[in-house]
Order: C-alpha cells, then structure tokens, then sequence
C-alpha cells in the first residue's frame, strides 16, 4: 500500500507541473490580449483538473473581455467555490477578495449598481486594507453622480493608506469635479 501512495506522488506532481505551464501559458496570453486562445487553454486546465481555481478565474477574465458577463459570473463564482475547498484557504482569501471584486465590475458594466456596491461592501470587509475595492466602489459612486459619496469612499482607503498614490490622485480628481458641480449649479447651470 505505501508504494502506491510513493507512485501516485510523482503522477500527482507532475499534473501539477502540467496545469502550472499552461497557468504561464494562459497568463501570457491574456495580457497579450488573446483571449479566445487563453479561454481555450483555460478550458484544457478544467477538463484536467476540475477544482482548479485558476482555469475558472482565467476564464472568467476572458468571458469578460468578451462581454459574455453572465459566463464571467458563474466562472468566478466557481472559481470562488474551488478557493474555499482549497486545502489552505486563508491563502486563496486574496485570490476570492478579487474574484468579488471582478464580478462586482461586472455588475458595473450591466448597471447592477446595488448589487456592485453590496458585493465590494462584503468584499471591504474582508479585506479593509485593498484600495481595489475603495475604488470601485467611487468609480460607481462616480457613475451614479454621487461625487460626495465616492469622495467618502476614496477617503476611507486613504484612512487605510494614507500616502497612495492612486487614491490620492482619485480623490483630487473628484475634488475637482465637485468644485466644478458646485460653481455649475451656483451659476445656473447643470452639468
């Protein structure tokens, strides 16, 4: 019985080493912006091994390049299910964090705006200290016209992380922007 476990091993390993070279294959792909070849290669690494996150989260980032939002969704979700029965789950915390995140921008762009923000809000709480989720949460503030909440949102990222670049950069912006609202509708104008 212990020497089928020690020839198992090897087997075991080397599937790992497979779905690890087609993971760089698929990355490679996706930021070269092939995404039907990276979906097809992220296909593969499911078929191989269905409880792989990764093949899931790959093929969600493609589904949504292409706009298949609703196959985007129900990959990430899946991708979240395998995270959790990962065998070391805080590890894949960061990696569900994220896949919130992503079906939360799907939400965005189909302008399921309350469902976004109830996600990133679950999401925040997971992880307070990612700006991601502070600034998706303004940039649908931001679509919604609701300039004083999004600042509200960049400002608790910045209470987070003070000195980001990013966030402070967002925040001038929306100052701007609402000086800019103010000064319209003092003169009469709606923007």
């Amino acid at each position: 019985m212990e020497l089928k476990k020690v020839l198992l091993l090897p087997s075991y390993l080397m599937k790992v080493n497979n779905q690890w070279k087609k993971l760089q294959a698929i990355e490679k792909l996706y930021l070269e912006k092939k995404w039907l070849e990276s979906m097809s290669l992220a296909n593969e690494m499911i078929v191989s091994m269905e409880e792989d996150f990764y093949g899931f989260y790959y093929r969600g980032l493609c589904n949504f390049q292409l706009k298949f939002f609703e196959e985007a969704i129900e990959d990430f979700k899946r991708a979240i299910a395998n995270a959790e029965k990962n065998k070391f789950p805080k590890v894949m915390q960061e990696s569900i964090f994220d896949c919130n995140l992503r079906i939360a921008m799907v939400h965005r762009v189909q302008r399921n705006y309350d469902l976004a923000l109830e996600l990133i809000d679950s999401a925040i709480k997971l992880f307070p200290d990612s700006i991601d989720g502070h600034i998706l949460k303004a940039q649908i503030y931001q679509d919604l016209g609701r300039t004083i909440d999004a600042l509200d949102s960049i400002n608790s990222g910045l209470i987070v992380k003070p000195k980001n670049s990013d966030l402070l950069k967002f925040k001038d912006n929306l100052v701007y922007q609402y000086s800019r609202e103010q000064n319209e509708k003092r003169n009469g104008n709606e923007i």
